[in-house]
């Protein structure tokens, strides 16, 4: 009985720490927002469609300055299915695009910039969401 019980809350509880794993390995969802770092490939659950963040140009304002205007963060990306595409976004004048079949949303550009705080290129992450469109 113990066997049993032992069974019944262990491999669930792997189970389910397995799937979280694989959703934050770089697995994503249409339709859901998704965190998507720089440069690393992200496949969706599918497999029809691979995007990679290639590199994010930021001159939005800085917390904790006058601006004139309020900037904007570019977000370079590959765009890979059958072919390869390129896709720019922007904070500021192009937050949404479709490509093929696939309509990808610029929500959010990670770290706001700050006067206070440096930020590397590498701490950048943006937050898409994909959705795909009927065919």
């Amino acid at each position: 009985m113990k066997k049993l019980l032992f069974i019944l809350i262990v491999f669930p509880s792997l189970f389910f720490s397995c799937e979280t794993e694989v959703y934050e390995s770089g697995v994503f969802q249409y339709g859901t927002e998704k965190k998507f770092d720089l440069q690393r490939n992200y496949l969706s659950m599918d497999e029809k469609l691979t995007i990679r963040i290639d590199s994010i140009h930021d001159s939005r304002c800085p917390i904790g300055a006058t601006c004139i205007w309020q900037g904007e963060a570019r977000v370079y990306m590959s765009f890979i299915t059958e072919t390869e595409n390129q896709l720019v976004l922007s904070t500021y004048d192009n937050q949404k695009d479709t490509i093929q079949n696939f309509e990808i949303i610029l929500t959010d550009v990670l770290p706001y910039p700050d006067l206070l705080v440096e930020t590397d290129t590498d701490d950048y992450s943006v937050i898409l969401q994909i959705n795909k469109l009927d065919d």
